[in-house]
């Protein structure tokens, strides 16, 4: 791998056991059939050539987003970080959090989403099913702003299924902003950027007890987040 051909690498913390990174929208988060260039190579190239990982060591990505979303993935510098984290992950003390503008007006201030999802790998989507076919899937959401027939979603992330919170906002009457695939208004529409963000990752790093709180924000400025004065009020953006 060239220099010039892995993604452009933001930051957003690191220590000897993990490194948190911005996924832009529509970046593989690790290698896939379309053989573009994915997050997590490229980390893990950005870390070697700079000596802050060593030419015999991987990166372990602990969280994967989809394609289109952007935000914050995690990556294990070792493996028993990899082990560590991923066992936190499991048991729930990691939270999650994304920002998501939904199409529709949302009725409830907070609720919880809890429903059974079914994958069809094949074809890379899914759909609410029932109890014995799918997969317990659980998130809460709160209501932080609507305008102009927008929702302004704050979720948190409780399990971690495939396409989970857009199948299950879908679902809800609450499909997001440029999801071709489970939004309506937007299956044929091209060059549109899903708006579905992870913006917070909070936990006890397990090596030192002390919280970490990593944030990550979509771009102010562009559609439809720029129809949220409070997005542009309440959280500060660098």
């Amino acid at each position: 791998m060239e220099k010039e051909d892995f993604v452009n690498i933001k930051i957003l913390y690191e220590d000897k056991n993990l490194i948190a990174v911005e996924k832009k929208h529509n970046i593989p988060t690790q290698k896939d059939k379309s053989r573009n260039t994915d997050l997590l190579t490229s980390v893990e190239f950005f870390l070697k050539i700079n000596d802050r990982l060593k030419s015999n060591e991987s990166l372990f990505l602990l969280n994967r987003l989809d394609r289109p979303v952007g935000g914050i993935v995690l990556m294990a510098k070792n493996q028993n970080a990899a082990k560590v984290y991923s066992s936190l992950i499991k048991e729930q003390k990691i939270t999650k959090e994304y920002l998501a503008v939904c199409s529709g007006i949302s009725k409830e201030l907070n609720k919880t989403l809890v429903d059974y999802i079914e994958t069809d790998s094949k074809n890379n989507i899914s759909k609410i099913s029932s109890n014995e076919i799918g997969k317990y899937s659980i998130l809460t959401y709160e209501t932080l702003d609507a305008n102009d027939n927008l929702s302004l979603l704050k979720i948190n992330l409780i399990t971690g299924r495939h396409h989970q919170i857009r199948v299950q906002l879908a679902h809800n009457q609450l499909p997001i902003w440029g999801d071709t695939k489970y939004n309506d208004d937007f299956t044929t529409v091209t060059n549109v950027d899903i708006a579905l963000w992870a913006f917070h990752i909070s936990f006890k790093n397990p090596f030192s007890s002390k919280l970490i709180d990593i944030y990550s924000y979509p771009d102010k400025n562009k559609k439809p987040w720029n129809k949220f004065d409070s997005l542009r009020r309440d959280y500060k953006y660098e």
